[in-house]
C-alpha cells in the first residue's frame, strides 16, 4: 500500500474513532485534540479531518436518511454505518475529495475492518448514490422530494424521491435535507414564517467567517490592516475596529499583531452588546457569565482602562483564558471572580453602573459555528435553559444600581430565551424598563446571530 493512500486511511480511521466517541457524548473539539497529540498528521491532514467530523455532525440528519434509503434491505451495524456516512459525505458535501478517492478508501477501509463482502457493499452503495446525482444550479430547482440543497446557489438533484414531499410536510422535508432536529425546524416556522426559515436553515450549515477587533490608534489599526492584507487573511472592514477574515485565515496566535495585543476575536453580536451597555470612564461594571472574556476586554478598552470590572464565570477552567488574553493585550482593571451567577455573592449587591449578562443559552444563533447544539436543541432543553437564563437575570438585576444598566444577551434568536423571559422579568421588576432591544438573524455576510436588551433601572 502506497504513503499517499495509507495517510488517507490513517485519517479517515482517526475521523470514525472520534464520531464513535461523540456518540456516546464527548465534544468534538476535545475529541479532535485528544486524537492530534496521541498521532502526528500534517496541517492539511489535520484540516480535513476537523472538516469531516464537524461536517458529518452537521449534516448526520441527512446522512442517516440516505444510508436508511439506499440499504433498507440490509441496514448495516453501527460502525459499518458510520463509514457508510463518511463516504456519502465526501460524495455529497466535500467537493475537494475526488469521487473515486471517496469511494477507494472506504473500500479499502472496509476490508481492514469487516470482510470483503462488507467491502464490495459499500461499494455497490457509493457507486449507486454516485449514478443518482447531478449537480444543479438552484434557480432551476424548487424545494422537492429529489433535491438536496448544498448552498444558496446549487444542489444535488436525485433520479428518484428520496426524501418526504415537500408540498405535503414542509417541515419534515427541510428537516432532513437541511440537517435539523424537527422540533427546531417546527419552532422556527411558528416564528419566523416558511420563506425566512428556508433562509435561515440554509445560512446555519454555512461556515460563518472569523472576525477580530482591532486595537490601538487609527495609525496602529491601518498599519495592523495592511500586514492582514499582505498576509492574504483580510477579508472586509466590517466598523472601524471590527474586520472579517477570510476562511482560510490559518492559527490566529500566528497572524501579524497577536504577539503585541493589537487584536482579539470577537463576534459582531457580543460586540453589538458592549456598545449597547456603552460602558463609560470610570464606570464599575460586572461582566457576568464573562469567560472566555472578548466582551470584558472590549469594555476595558472603552472605559480606556479607567474604572472597575467584576469578570465572573462559575467555570475557573474557562477563565484562564481570559487571564491569558489580559497579559497578552496588557489591560489593567479587571478582576477575575469565580462564582455561580444565580448566588451572587452579598457584597455585589446594589453596586454596579452597568451589568452584562451574557447568558448559557442554545447557541441557535450561532448553529454555523457550533454544530453539535442543534442536536441537544428540544422543548426540554430549551425550558430548562429558559429556566437558568430567569434566575441568572433576577441575580443579576440585584447588582444594579439605581439608575443603572443591566444588558441582558444571549447568541439565540428564540423567543424562548429573549423576548418572552424579558416579558417577564419586566412584569416582575417594574423598577427596570427596556429602552432598547435587538435581535440579529444569522444571515448573509455575517452568518451570527443572537439578541440583546437593554434594561434601566429607573
Amino acid at each position: 500500500m502506497n504513503e499517499s493512500l495509507e495517510t488517507s486511511l490513517k485519517a479517515r480511521k482517526t475521523v470514525i474513532k472520534i464520531l464513535q466517541k461523540h456518540t456516546e457524548g464527548d465534544f468534538c473539539q476535545a475529541l479532535l485534540e485528544q486524537a492530534f497529540r496521541k498521532q502526528e498528521f500534517s496541517n492539511q491532514d489535520k484540516r480535513l479531518i476537523t472538516e469531516m467530523v464537524y461536517g458529518m455532525v452537521r449534516h448526520r440528519q441527512t446522512l442517516d436518511h440516505l444510508v436508511d434509503h439506499f440499504s433498507s434491505h440490509k441496514p448495516p451495524q453501527k460502525n459499518m454505518r458510520l463509514l457508510l456516512s463518511l463516504g456519502f459525505y465526501q460524495l455529497l458535501f466535500l467537493n475537494r475529495i475526488p469521487p473515486y478517492a471517496a469511494i477507494h478508501t472506504s473500500v479499502e477501509l472496509a476490508k481492514k475492518w469487516f470482510s470483503i463482502r462488507s467491502a464490495r457493499f459499500i461499494n455497490a452503495l457509493l457507486r449507486r448514490l454516485q449514478k443518482e446525482i447531478t449537480l444543479t444550479p438552484w434557480e432551476n430547482q424548487k424545494e422537492s422530494s429529489r433535491f438536496l440543497p448544498l448552498n444558496p446557489n446549487q444542489g444535488w438533484l436525485f433520479k428518484e424521491a428520496i426524501f418526504s414531499c415537500p408540498e405535503k410536510d414542509i417541515i419534515r422535508y427541510r428537516s432532513q435535507v437541511y440537517s435539523f432536529p424537527f422540533f427546531l425546524v417546527q419552532s422556527w416556522h411558528e416564528q419566523f414564517g416558511c420563506e425566512q426559515t428556508q433562509k435561515l436553515l440554509i445560512s446555519s450549515n454555512l461556515r460563518p467567517p472569523l472576525f477580530l477587533r482591532l486595537r490601538g490608534t487609527t495609525k496602529e489599526m491601518a498599519e495592523l490592516k495592511k500586514s492582514l492584507e499582505e498576509r492574504g487573511v483580510f477579508d472586509e472592514l466590517v466598523s472601524s475596529n471590527m474586520i472579517r477574515l477570510v476562511s482560510s485565515s490559518g492559527q490566529i496566535n500566528e497572524l501579524p499583531g497577536y504577539s503585541e495585543g493589537k487584536h482579539t476575536v470577537l463576534g459582531i453580536v457580543p460586540a453589538l452588546a458592549v456598545e449597547c451597555l456603552d460602558p463609560r470612564p470610570l464606570d464599575k461594571i460586572l461582566d457576568l457569565c464573562a469567560a472566555p472574556g472578548g466582551k470584558s476586554l472590549y469594555i476595558a478598552d472603552l472605559m480606556e482602562e479607567q474604572g472597575e470590572i467584576i469578570a465572573a464565570d462559575k467555570s475557573s477552567q474557562r477563565l484562564k483564558r481570559l487571564e491569558e488574553n489580559i497579559q497578552r493585550l496588557g489591560i489593567k482593571g479587571i478582576v477575575l471572580k469565580t462564582f455561580d451567577g444565580t448566588q451572587i455573592p452579598a457584597e455585589f449587591h446594589k453596586k454596579f453602573d452597568r451589568v452584562l449578562l451574557d447568558a448559557p443559552c442554545s447557541n441557535s444563533g450561532v448553529f454555523g459555528r457550533r454544530v453539535e447544539a442543534r442536536w441537544r436543541f428540544s422543548p426540554e432543553n430549551i425550558k430548562n435553559l429558559s429556566a437558568l437564563q430567569f434566575s441568572l437575570l433576577q441575580s443579576a438585576a440585584t447588582t444594579v444600581k439605581q439608575g443603572g444598566v443591566l444588558v441582558y444577551s444571549t447568541c439565540s434568536i428564540d423567543k424562548e430565551e429573549n423576548d418572552l423571559l424579558v416579558e417577564r422579568f419586566l412584569k416582575e421588576h417594574p423598577e427596570f424598563c427596556c429602552t432598547a432591544q435587538k435581535k440579529i438573524l444569522p444571515l448573509p455576510p455575517h452568518l451570527d446571530g443572537g439578541s440583546y436588551f437593554k434594561l434601566v433601572k429607573n
